[in-house]
């Protein structure tokens, strides 16, 4: 269990936000103002010597760790995507709400799209738990992760359990977090760059 230094980075505004739809695991392009944030990111991050870089294998993160950590090489995984929203990815709102009714209300209350092929919150929970704890064991000191506003969520509820506090992360935040003997403690959070 070596002593670490963790950043966390959500990507940068995708279509999906833009344009009020719901995303999940589907692949989407981050905006102009996507690719301006996480460029606008890249100096926030330069002086950080990262042994490893983890990356979300969707789009909207790889290109924000493209643009915001030009001269480092991610290693991508599936382990820390957005949570799987299963049949109503690339749907409004309005449109699930429409075909789904009542079903989709309760479940987008409760983050719960078991229901429609996807996650509910603990199966994130889980997933990111996992990821986590795997890199508890890895012998790297400084660790940046790109990843989702869910995964953010959830790897800020593991480390800090009762205490987590509710959280915002903008396009781009940075959360910064030390891992030593066996217990996390958050640093920063949603960290972003002036634009």
């Amino acid at each position: 269990m070596t002593d670490k230094i963790v950043y966390f980075l959500r990507h940068g505004e995708a279509q999906s936000n833009k344009n009020g739809f719901l995303a999940g695991h589907g692949d989407v392009e981050l905006t102009e103002l996507g690719m301006a944030q996480a460029a606008a990111t890249e100096p926030l991050l330069r002086h950080v010597s990262f042994d490893r870089v983890y990356c979300s294998d969707l789009a909207r993160a790889k290109k924000t760790a493209a643009l915001a950590l030009p001269h480092v090489t991610p290693i991508y995984t599936p382990a820390i995507r957005e949570i799987d929203v299963g049949a109503l990815s690339f749907k409004t709102p309005e449109q699930c709400e429409a075909e789904y009714g009542e079903a989709y209300t309760a479940g987008r209350g409760k983050s719960n799209f078991v229901p429609f092929g996807g996650e509910d919150r603990q199966m994130l929970a889980e997933r990111v738990g996992a990821f986590l704890r795997e890199l508890e064991q890895e012998d790297l000191a400084t660790v940046g992760v790109v990843c989702h506003r869910g995964t953010m969520l959830a790897a800020a509820a593991y480390m800090l359990g009762e205490k987590c506090p509710t959280l915002t992360v903008d396009n781009c935040g940075i959360g910064v977090f030390a891992y030593r003997n066996g217990c996390w403690r958050m640093l920063k959070w949603n960290v972003t760059a002036k634009l």
